[in-house]
């Protein structure tokens, strides 16, 4: 009968517990927006650059366990760009927008840094807008620092761009990330 008790007791604070992290999850992020979302528009071009919390993207459902470690020894981010009509690099050869795309981003604007493990196109459908996942190792940032995602655009608009990160808001969503069973 206690372990029937105990078991009910915890089986309801593991599951309130999620729904509880899901919502410190959103609004952290929701309250912190400008710290892990950065949107410039270049060129007639709009850049968005924005932290991705890792259980976003490693849990499929309910049933699916906590994110793997592997999984939460990395930052994920999604850069989004709207082109314009008049120059719109989808009208002509695609290639260079879905290949050979880590040499364009880095952790730092000077040598050494480190490229992403994986850039990702995700494709839209949308001949203007093009989407790419960003994966970095956690280690490749210095500790106590922002985080720094510099952009080498050699696609859209023949720009460096610097787009910085809060740590501590980023470190914050992901220390939550190991109670939560679904985001």
């Amino acid at each position: 009968m206690k372990l029937t008790g105990i078991l009910f007791v915890a089986i309801s604070i593991i599951t309130g517990c999620s729904q509880n992290c899901k919502e410190k999850i959103a609004r952290i992020y929701s309250t912190n927006r400008k710290a892990l979302e950065n949107e410039r528009e270049v060129n007639s071009f709009s850049l968005r650059l924005s932290y991705i919390p890792t259980a976003v993207l490693t849990h499929k459902d309910g049933k699916d366990a906590q994110a793997a470690p592997q999984d939460a020894a990395y930052y994920y981010f999604k850069l989004q760009v709207v082109c314009p009509e008049e120059n719109n690099p989808g009208n002509g050869n695609t290639t260079p927008l879905y290949y050979g795309l880590d040499s364009l981003f880095a952790t730092r604007e000077t040598q050494p840094f480190a490229n992403p493990v994986s850039v990702e196109p995700v494709i839209t459908g949308n001949r203007k807008r093009f989407e790419y996942l960003l994966v970095f190792a956690q280690k490749d940032f210095p500790p106590g620092t922002p985080i720094k995602v510099v952009f080498f655009d050699r696609l859209f608009t023949n720009t460096k761009q610097v787009f910085v990160f809060d740590r501590k808001k980023i470190d914050e969503i992901e220390t939550l990330q190991c109670y939560a069973n679904e985001a």
